[in-house]
């Protein structure tokens, strides 16, 4: 089977995709973060027009716990 390129990049991931976003913490280290910023204004949208916490943390990968903090500006 022969993937077009484009197809593989649908596949893998851009390098943008792929690459998490760094921060550093207050102890000067490099901290990956779980979710891209435009992920987590997707969370903050969908979470005020109502949407459960548990279905977005189930669908972003991350913890309810997370998408809470995500939704009260925390992270």
């Amino acid at each position: 089977m022969i993937l077009s390129p484009d197809r593989v990049r649908e596949l893998l991931g851009t390098p943008k995709t792929v690459v998490k976003h760094r921060r550093i913490d207050n102890l000067g280290r490099h901290v990956a973060l779980k979710l891209w910023p435009e992920q987590r204004e997707e969370i903050r949208r969908r979470r005020d027009a109502g949407e459960s916490g548990q279905k977005l943390a189930r669908e972003f990968g991350v913890s309810q716990a997370y998408v809470s903090m995500v939704w009260n500006g925390k992270r």
